[in-house]
C-alpha cells in the first residue's frame, strides 16, 4: 500500500513538472525591453528654433510690433512697479521686526541678569556655583533662540531682495525675450523633441527612450568653464537661403560647394559650443541618464523634426553630419 502511494506520489510530481516547464520557456523566450537612446543636448542646440537663440543674451530674438510693444511694456511696468512697492513695504516690516527683536533680546537678558543678582544673595556658596551655572545654561539657550530668529527674519528679507532683483530684471525688451519667455520658449523645444522621440521609438516598438548625453553634460561644462563664445556664432546663417543666383547655383559647382562648407562650418561651430550656450538650461538637461549602446535615434528624431519645419535638404544634411562627426 505503502509503495503504490509513492509511485501515485511521483507521477503527480512528473505531471506537475510538465506543466510548469512550458510557462519557463515562455518567460525565457520573453524578449527584454529595447533601449534606445537620444543625445538631447544635440537635438536642442541644433532644432531649428534655436536659430533665433542669441547664447550672449541668453535670450530669443523676438520682433514685437511697436505700438503693441509700448503698450504692454507700460502696462507690465506699472504692474511690476505695484508688486515691487509690496515687496519693499513688507521689507520694512521684517526691519522693524528685526530692530524689535533685538531691543527684546536686550531688555530680557537685563531682566534676567537682575533676577539672577537678587537670588543670589539668598543662595549659600555651593548653591551659588549651581545656580551660576544654571542662569548660564538658560542664557545660552535664549540666544540660541534669538539668534534664530534674527536669522530667519534675515532670510525672509534676503529671498525679497532676490524677488525685487529677478522683477526688475524681468523687463520687457522690444527684441529680445525676457527670462520667463526664454525659459517656456525652451521648454517648448524640449517637449517637442521628447513628442518626436516618442513618435520615433513606437515605430520601432521601442518603449523606452534615455538620454545618452545627459551626463556628460555637466561635465562638459565644468571643463569649457566661463569660457567665451566665438564672435561670430550665429545659428539663423545655417538656415539663410543662398544669396547665389538660380544660374550661378546650377552653373558653379565650386560656388555652391563653397556655401554648402560655409553653411557646414557656422553648423559646427554652434555644436561644437553647444556646452556653453546650454549652460542657462543645464539643468533641465543635466537630469537624464546615461545609457550605453541601445538604438540612438538623434539623428530620426532630428529629421523628423527638420522635415516638419520645412528645412532644405541640403540644411538636414548639413546638420546630420555637424552631429555625427561631433560625438
Amino acid at each position: 500500500m505503502q509503495r503504490k502511494l509513492i509511485h501515485q506520489f511521483i507521477r503527480i510530481t512528473m505531471l506537475a513538472a510538465l506543466l510548469v516547464m512550458p510557462c519557463a520557456d515562455a518567460d525565457a523566450r520573453t524578449p527584454a525591453p529595447q533601449i534606445a537612446t537620444v543625445d538631447m543636448a544635440s537635438l536642442v542646440a541644433m532644432h531649428p528654433a534655436m536659430a533665433a537663440y542669441d547664447p550672449n543674451m541668453q535670450s530669443f530674438k523676438v520682433t514685437r510690433p511697436r505700438q503693441q510693444f509700448i503698450q504692454d511694456k507700460s502696462r507690465l511696468a506699472a504692474d511690476k512697479a505695484k508688486k515691487i512697492e509690496e515687496l519693499r513695504a513688507r521689507m520694512r516690516q521684517l526691519e522693524s521686526q528685526i530692530t524689535a527683536e533685538r531691543q527684546r533680546q536686550i531688555r530680557d537678558e537685563a531682566q534676567q541678569k537682575i533676577d539672577f543678582d537678587k537670588s543670589m544673595a539668598k543662595l549659600a556658596t555651593e548653591a551659588v556655583r549651581l545656580h551660576l551655572q544654571v542662569f548660564r545654561n538658560k542664557e545660552a539657550e535664549a540666544r540660541q533662540r534669538n539668534v534664530a530668529r534674527l536669522r530667519s527674519l534675515k532670510l525672509q528679507i534676503d529671498q525679497i531682495d532676490r524677488q525685487i532683483e529677478n522683477e526688475n530684471a524681468e523687463m520687457l525688451a522690444d527684441r529680445f525675450t525676457t527670462p520667463a519667455e526664454t525659459r517656456q520658449r525652451f521648454l517648448q523645444i524640449l517637449n517637442e523633441i521628447r513628442q518626436y522621440a516618442q513618435v520615433s521609438a513606437a515605430s520601432r516598438n521601442i518603449t523606452i527612450v534615455l538620454d545618452s548625453g545627459g551626463s556628460s553634460f555637466p561635465q562638459m561644462q565644468q571643463q569649457t568653464g566661463q569660457s567665451s563664445l566665438p564672435g561670430d556664432i550665429d545659428y539663423a546663417e545655417v538656415f539663410e537661403k543662398p544669396l547665389l543666383s538660380p544660374i550661378t547655383l546650377s552653373s558653379d559647382e565650386a560656388s555652391v560647394q563653397g556655401y554648402y562648407n560655409l553653411r557646414r562650418d557656422k553648423a559646427i561651430v554652434w555644436h561644437n559650443n553647444r556646452s556653453s550656450i546650454l549652460a542657462p538650461f543645464r539643468n533641465e538637461l543635466a537630469n537624464t541618464a546615461v545609457v550605453v549602446g541601445g538604438i540612438d535615434l538623434t539623428i530620426e528624431v532630428l529629421n523628423a523634426i527638420l522635415k516638419n519645419y520645412r528645412v532644405d535638404q541640403t540644411v538636414q544634411s548639413i546638420l546630420n553630419s555637424v552631429i555625427q562627426g561631433g560625438r
